[in-house]
C-alpha cells in the first residue's frame, strides 16, 4: 500500500514566499505573526502630503454647504429672585473664623467696624471700596499739595501743582 500524501491546503499554497508561518499558541489556537503594514506612497500622495491642507479656503471648499437655518433657542431661566441655596454658616458666625486664612480682609473688616457676617452683608461692594480706598486717596491729595508747595510734584504731575498754586 502506498503511504498517504499530506494535502497542501490551497490558501497555503497561494501565500507569499516571505509571510511568516503561522504557528500554535500554548492553547492551541492558531495565531500569525503581526507584521505592521506599510502603505506604498505613490507620486500623487507624496504630493498631498507635502502640501498643507489646513488652509481655511480649501476646508470651506471640501464641505457641503448648508444654509444658515434659525439659530438654536438657549433655555432662558425664569426671570425672578435670584437664590444661593441655604447658607453653609449662620449670619451671627464671626467673620474672623469664616476669614481665618485672610488677613487683609480682617484688616477690612476691622477698619469697617464689622465682627459678623449679618452685619457685613450690610455694605455693597461698592460701598466697601469706597470706604477703604477713602483714606488712601485723601493721603495721596494732600501729598500732592504739599509737594506743590515746595516747587516739586510726582512723576507726570506737574499740572497739578501748576494749577495747585495758580
Amino acid at each position: 500500500m502506498p503511504a498517504k500524501s499530506k494535502t497542501v491546503r490551497k490558501s497555503a499554497a497561494k501565500k507569499a514566499p516571505n509571510s511568516a508561518p503561522k504557528t500554535r499558541s500554548t492553547n492551541g489556537a492558531k495565531s500569525s505573526p503581526k507584521t505592521p503594514k506599510t502603505s506604498k506612497a505613490t507620486p500623487a500622495t507624496r504630493k498631498a502630503a507635502a502640501k498643507p491642507a489646513s488652509t481655511a479656503a480649501s476646508a470651506a471648499a471640501t464641505r457641503p454647504h448648508n444654509s444658515p437655518g434659525p439659530a438654536p433657542q438657549k433655555s432662558v431661566p425664569p426671570k425672578g429672585p435670584v437664590t444661593l441655596g441655604p447658607p453653609k454658616v449662620v449670619g451671627e458666625e464671626l467673620l474672623d473664623l469664616v476669614f481665618k486664612d485672610d488677613f487683609y480682609a480682617r484688616q477690612i473688616f476691622v477698619f469697617l467696624g464689622v465682627r459678623t457676617v449679618n452685619e457685613l452683608e450690610q455694605f455693597e461692594p461698592g460701598q466697601i471700596y469706597e470706604k477703604a480706598t477713602g483714606p488712601i486717596r485723601e493721603s495721596i491729595e494732600r501729598i500732592r499739595e504739599r509737594l506743590a508747595l515746595l516747587n516739586r510734584a510726582l512723576a507726570g504731575d506737574q499740572e497739578f501743582a501748576v494749577k495747585f498754586l495758580g
